[in-house]
């Protein structure tokens, strides 16, 4: 598996938040789908709008349930509480779980 550095540390990681407001997504078309002739050619989607586009982001984005638009899909009545340690606490017992010389490292090896 290749690593990055720079997203190897969860913290460092760009939140949904700012990748949505990067200008990949913000700028020029946003096709509300891509066709099949994707797979042999570069669409064109000159004839897609600005406020279309706009349109098609915002409903990406809540079928996605991500961004700006998941806040409708919380019922605000039945708020979740963690069920357990954050994904971020799991990443980190997992990484000093395998560290060399570990116990489930030495196990590890014979699975490999």
């Amino acid at each position: 598996m290749l690593r990055n550095a720079k997203t190897d540390n969860v913290d460092e990681r760009p939140s949904v938040e700012t990748i949505l407001h990067h200008p990949f997504f913000t700028n020029g078309a946003f096709p509300d789908r891509i066709p099949l002739s994707a797979h042999d050619a570069e669409p064109s989607f000159r004839h897609i709008s600005e406020s279309a586009s706009r349109q098609n982001f915002k409903q990406a984005c809540k079928n996605a349930r991500v961004g700006v638009a998941i806040s409708a899909f919380l019922d605000q009545t039945t708020k979740r509480t963690a069920l357990g340690p954050s994904i971020v606490k799991q990443e980190q017992d997992f990484q000093n779980a395998v560290q060399p010389g570990s116990p489930i490292s030495a196990l590890l090896q014979y699975v490999s």
